[in-house]
């Protein structure tokens, strides 16, 4: 099959010169928080004060007198790197216990009352419970349109090195509309399809262009 590889991270050591880019799905994103906590909905402005250590206690915001416990996703992480230009815009995250594992985040927030983290939406579950940002629920429409902004795109990576093209037919089979539909939208993910928007390297989104 040559030398395919699925990358979520943007790691270091990783030479791109050498690898040509492959966007397969688009993953929506959630910010967490414990069921029994009476908060539904945040600002995007109130999410990134949280995130950066300014409002610490959820009676700030109309909840419970209880603090905020922050779950951040690793450093270097497709999921972090998203929320930090997306929600962050340029301001510093806080220091905070790091959780690489979206199964281990939502242990955590399960189990400590006035914790927040954010996951992939494929990996939502009743276990914990998504918030609202700004009155939008976290859906597949609202993403392919961009209403939910929390999003990133899912990559494969191909070496440009190679001498046989099996790795470029795997490629377009996992692009193509079937398999999206099939295995990307079944997935959790969002089929590249049925994106209406795009988003640039400098995060610049604009509407997807008829061919």
């Amino acid at each position: 099959m040559g030398h395919l590889m699925s990358m979520r991270n943007k790691k270091s050591g990783i030479n791109d010169q050498q690898l040509d880019d492959h966007v397969v799905a688009v993953a929506g994103m959630v910010p967490i928080v414990n069921p029994k906590l009476k908060i539904d909905n945040l600002t995007m402005a109130q999410l990134r004060q949280i995130l950066a250590g300014k409002i610490t206690n959820w009676q700030e915001l109309g909840g419970p007198d209880l603090p905020i416990t922050v779950i951040n996703r690793a450093s270097g992480s497709g999921t972090r790197l998203a929320m930090e230009e997306v929600v962050m815009q340029g301001h510093p995250t806080m220091k905070a216990q790091e959780q690489d594992s979206n199964g281990t985040v939502k242990k955590i927030v399960a189990n400590v009352p006035g914790s927040i983290s954010y996951i992939a939406m494929p990996y939502l579950n009743d276990q914990v419970k998504a918030l609202k940002l700004d009155g939008i629920t976290p859906s597949y429409q609202n993403i392919t349109t961009n209403k939910w902004k929390l999003w990133s795109y899912e990559h494969m990576y191909t070496n440009k090195k190679t001498d046989n093209d099996s790795s470029e037919k795997f490629i377009k089979y996992l692009q193509s509309k079937p398999t999206q539909t099939q295995l990307v939208k079944k997935a959790g993910y969002v089929a590249i399809h049925d994106m209406q928007v795009q988003r640039d390297a400098k995060g610049h989104v604009t509407p997807v262009k008829e061919p």
